[in-house]
């Protein structure tokens, strides 16, 4: 026989009723198709008199008490709405200091005619390609500093033609002997001129003076241009130096 109860739960009872209760009337002990777990549903059992519902955590109810499954957990529910967006979280901190800086500079093309031949370093033509000032720069201590020209070697130039090109402080130019990082070229079959001059320098060798970037020649070249690489370092590994070809 099936009854309708109105089921109150005291605290340490179970409070799961949000499915369909399958009520079973019995004695003591029955068959029962629940295991006191949530795939299977709980046995509950409601007070004949008073109908008030007990959790004896056992497959059997005591006498006086009508039986009662509770069916087996649902199916997982949908998600719900996304929340809100929470607010922002506080600025980190600063980071540290970086430990290099850089700076290029266009070298604009131009045509420049040395004399036809030269047989010592004092007959080339010689003329500066860029000014390095510390007014350019802005406090990097030690810089390593790279010029990557290009050209071409005009017809008229006779085969031995001759390109040099070097930094050197404006106090020692267009004289002395201290050229830092010169590199080469002479023209022979290929008029292609692709030149790469590395040096490094300091905010106080900038202090003192200006670096030069100049170049020296025999012979003529068309466009003559090119970039000027500087990288600020914490090092200064000293700068490479050159004396005059003989030629």
């Amino acid at each position: 026989m099936n009854h309708k109860f109105a089921i109150t739960v005291s605290r340490n009872q179970l409070i799961a009723i949000g499915s369909a209760l399958t009520i079973f009337v019995s004695g003591t002990a029955f068959a029962v198709s629940v295991s006191n777990s949530p795939e299977t549903g709980y046995l509950l059992c409601s007070n004949n008199k008073s109908h008030a519902v007990i959790y004896p955590a056992k497959l059997s109810c005591p006498t006086g008490y009508t039986t009662l499954q509770l069916g087996v957990q649902g199916a997982t529910g949908q998600d719900g709405s996304q929340g809100l967006q929470g607010p922002m979280g506080l600025q980190g901190p600063q980071g540290a200091p970086g430990t290099s800086g850089g700076w290029s500079y266009h070298i604009a093309a131009r045509d420049v005619v040395g004399p036809a031949s030269a047989t010592a370093w004092s007959g080339l033509k010689r003329f500066v390609v860029a000014d390095i000032s510390k007014n350019n720069l802005n406090g990097g201590s030690n810089y390593h500093i790279r010029a990557s020209l290009s050209g071409q070697w005009s017809p008229s130039s006779q085969i031995n033609s001759y390109l040099d090109c070097y930094f050197q402080q404006a106090s020692d130019y267009p004289g002395g002997s201290t050229l830092y990082g010169a590199a080469d070229t002479y023209f022979t079959n290929w008029t292609g001129i692709a030149l790469n001059v590395f040096g490094e320098a300091s905010d106080y060798m900038l202090g003192q003076a200006d670096v030069y970037l100049v170049c020296v020649m025999s012979g003529s070249i068309s466009g003559l241009e090119g970039y000027l690489d500087i990288t600020s370092t914490q090092t200064n590994n000293g700068l490479g130096l050159s004396s005059p070809p003989s030629i």
